[in-house]
């Protein structure tokens, strides 16, 4: 005769399972905690900090500034371009609008205005690579920049000019100048102005206001980093011109591996930039800011 089963064993597992499914039920977020919602992914994911209202008066911070992040240092057979924009220092209204944009850009300010040294606080504190625009005087007689470094001055004058201008920022990663048709075809005086820059260790690009600038080749022969510009983007304010003039920046990374473009801070250049992003991704060309370029030049 077979030996009975003791029921009991069977019961209590069956009464364990029955209590840990009344548990789950009274404790949804339990399950939820293994396997969270497609929306809540969605959620996290999507995350975006609240934007910060405009601040556009000297006296109040925009601290809040979201950080900009360029991509990594590419392998140096891939395109890269940099686009510097000038001009800066003025107010800061500038530097809001291109808060806004996020725009993958260097910053060149104008020294010892009224918000130089505010925009290049703000830009620093956004992520953003800040250079001095250094005001070089012209061929032409226009008007100029508080203390426009000159050929009428001496080189003691042009290297205190140098180093105040400077200082007037803060930390900068390298300069380029403002006009200078004039002064940057003078071998002499850039040779002031370029050991001044060496002192510091910043590098230097040649805006090349002129084509007989000798900037970039003494710069080199002082053993400074340095590079040229190769496309103006906004000579014009037309937007189908700055787009052309983009077009011709890809362009030129494309075929040299590396291509810098100088604009300003104008509201056409920098709603065309924001426009024109998309191309330099189906392109193959990566912005940079303009430093990881001038060991390519």
């Amino acid at each position: 005769m077979a030996k009975e089963r003791n029921p009991f064993p069977i019961l209590i597992v069956v009464a364990l399972i029955l209590w840990f499914g009344l548990y789950v039920l009274k404790n949804p977020e339990l399950i939820n905690s293994f396997y969270p919602s497609k929306s809540q992914k969605h959620r996290t994911a999507q995350t975006i900090p609240p934007p910060v209202p405009p601040e556009n008066r000297l006296g109040k911070s925009l601290a809040k500034l979201g950080k900009i992040s360029f991509p990594p240092v590419s392998r140096p057979d891939k395109p890269q371009a940099a686009i510097i924009l000038d001009d800066f220092g003025y107010d800061l209204n500038d530097m809001e609008r291109l808060r806004e944009m996020y725009l993958p850009v260097t910053i060149s300010i104008l020294p010892n205005l009224e918000a130089s040294k505010k925009t290049a606080d703000l830009a620093r504190a956004a992520g953003y690579e800040v250079m001095l625009h250094l005001p070089l005087s012209p061929r032409k007689s226009v008007r100029l920049e508080k203390k426009t470094v000159s050929p009428q001055m001496t080189a003691a004058e042009v290297r205190q000019q140098v180093e105040k201008d400077l200082a007037s920022l803060g930390p900068v990663s390298g300069v380029n100048n403002h006009m200078g048709s004039l002064a940057t075809s003078d071998p002499k005086l850039m040779a002031e102005v370029l050991s001044g820059l060496k002192e510091k260790n910043v590098f230097f690009v040649d805006s090349m206001t002129d084509p007989n600038s000798v900037a970039f080749k003494t710069a080199r022969e002082l053993g400074i980093d340095a590079a040229r510009r190769d496309v103006f983007l906004d000579n014009e304010s037309n937007p189908e011109y700055i787009k052309g003039q983009i077009r011709e920046l890809i362009k030129k990374a494309l075929k040299n591996g590396r291509a810098i473009g100088i604009g300003h801070d104008r509201p056409e250049t920098l709603a065309v930039l924001k426009e024109m992003l998309p191309e330099f991704e189906k392109a193959g060309v990566t912005l940079v800011p303009v430093s990881r370029l001038v060991k390519y030049y």
